[in-house]
């Protein structure tokens, strides 16, 4: 009598078969540990023993699926902690020290144009003056030059002053993390560029033409 198994308390255990053309499972492996991470993913149970799975069976521990960005960690009060900071957008995520050094460094940048557009301003503003047709077309009022600036030079002007503008807004919302290192790559910036481009702007008067 041929039995292809034996119901040991839930658990079929296969036989070798006695006959030599259908060829048996053989002996069926041990129930897996739940911790183990094969449990799940790699493997699956069949009637027969264990067996790869594939398609839907799960995962493969081999390859595992990329874990989903972490979200943007966000900070009320002054810090020194970066992980998962994000500046501004949610693409500009900082998750390692090396994305900590880039952001300082952009920061960094950004806070040194910004006093170079306002150099540019300033530069621009001179030019205009200077022209002759301007001094000629000015007129005094209360001892100063009162000059109407023609439209095409206006657009210039007034295209640099939104660039000045937008750099401010946006350095505003970077410092607005309250992490120390990007506080301190932003005042850094800013004392390097006023020290660059901010050589004119002494006028005779108390007052600084760079303020």
């Amino acid at each position: 009598m041929d039995h292809s198994g034996h119901d040991m308390g839930g658990m079929t255990m296969p036989m070798p078969s006695s006959g030599g053309g259908g060829g048996g499972s053989g002996l069926a492996l041990p129930p897996l540990n739940p911790l183990d991470p094969m449990y799940n993913g790699g493997m699956s149970r069949g009637s027969s023993g264990v067996t790869p799975s594939g398609g839907s069976g799960g995962g493969n521990p081999l390859n595992p699926s990329p874990l989903p960005p972490a979200a943007c960690a966000m900070n009320m009060v002054f810090t020194w902690d970066y992980s998962n900071m994000c500046l501004v957008f949610d693409n500009w995520q900082v998750r390692s020290s090396g994305g900590l050094v880039a952001a300082c460094i952009v920061t960094f940048a950004i806070a040194v144009a910004y006093e170079l557009i306002r150099w540019g301003i300033r530069v621009t503003d001179r030019r205009i003056f200077k022209n002759e047709k301007a001094l000629k077309d000015s007129s005094h009022k209360n001892g100063f030059f009162v000059y109407t600036v023609p439209w095409v030079k206006q657009i210039l002007r007034a295209l640099l002053y939104a660039i000045q503008v937008l750099i401010s807004f946006f350095l505003m919302l970077i410092i607005m993390s309250y992490n120390g290192y990007i506080m301190f790559s932003l005042v850094l910036g800013a004392f390097v560029g006023f020290l660059l481009f901010c050589r004119d702007g002494i006028h005779g008067s108390q007052s600084a033409g760079c303020h």
